[in-house]
């Protein structure tokens, strides 16, 4: 996840488990964008937030793998399952405004 440091993000360790990585950044429409991954007991929490107010909270467990990439002026978070198909993700577009995609939730 050394990705992590070459976006605009605030990137802690917790100090009691540092196998934590949690990562908060923002959209252009100051929407807060939180992320903290797991690995050892695989499970991501997404938290989106307007104003302080959460307004988008996600847990998943069983997750394998985080990648992040930088596309223009979009932070992209790609969020995949451990040992599944890898086309089962959830993506977070991070620009003028936050986009979610999860594939588990279309039919």
């Amino acid at each position: 996840m050394d990705e992590l440091y070459e976006i605009s993000a605030v990137v802690e360790r917790d100090s009691d488990e540092p196998w934590i990585v949690s990562v908060q950044t923002w959209a252009s429409d100051e929407t807060e964008v939180f992320i903290a991954w797991d690995p050892v007991v695989e499970s991501v929490h997404i938290e989106l937030k307007r104003g302080g107010t959460p307004f988008f909270v996600s847990e998943r467990e069983v997750v394998g793998d985080i990648r992040v990439q930088k596309i223009d002026k979009v932070t992209q978070f790609i969020i995949h399952p451990h040992r599944s198909n890898f086309l089962e993700r959830i993506v977070i577009n991070i620009g003028t405004h936050v986009e979610v995609y999860d594939s588990s939730l279309i039919g």
